[in-house]
């Protein structure tokens, strides 16, 4: 592991995660009730979401917010994680998200929803 200096709080890609994965769900749910478009276009925003944590995690909004509001009021925490991981599982989703937009763009209407379920399951 690196140094404690290079480690992250880990509480924080928790958080962007539980918000990113109610994100997912209400895409699941929108793919399947048939608003399709509107399920295509909260999946393009989650895969720039997915793009901007692989590109610039420090800089990221769910990251931001944390570090804005949450983490002030809590106690430090008791180990810092390597903010390699979470990046790649940004990485993943990313691909998942993108996926699926490629399937909606050429005709596959369950796409979006199916990519944005694979995408929770796998966050």
């Amino acid at each position: 592991m690196p140094d404690k200096a290079r480690g992250i709080d880990p509480r924080g890609p928790r958080f962007a995660a539980a918000i990113t994965s109610v994100l997912l769900l209400v895409d699941v749910f929108l793919g399947l009730t048939g608003a399709t478009v509107a399920a295509f276009v909260l999946l393009v925003a989650i895969a720039l979401l997915f793009l901007w944590g692989v590109v610039s995690p420090r800089t990221a909004p769910w990251g931001a917010l944390y570090r804005g509001l949450i983490q002030p009021r809590l106690a430090p925490p008791s180990e810092l994680e390597d903010p390699r991981p979470p990046r790649f599982a940004q990485g993943v989703g990313l691909f998942v998200a993108a996926i699926g937009i490629l399937l909606f763009v050429v005709g596959v209407p369950w796409g979006v929803p199916a990519a944005a379920a694979a995408a929770f399951v796998a966050a």
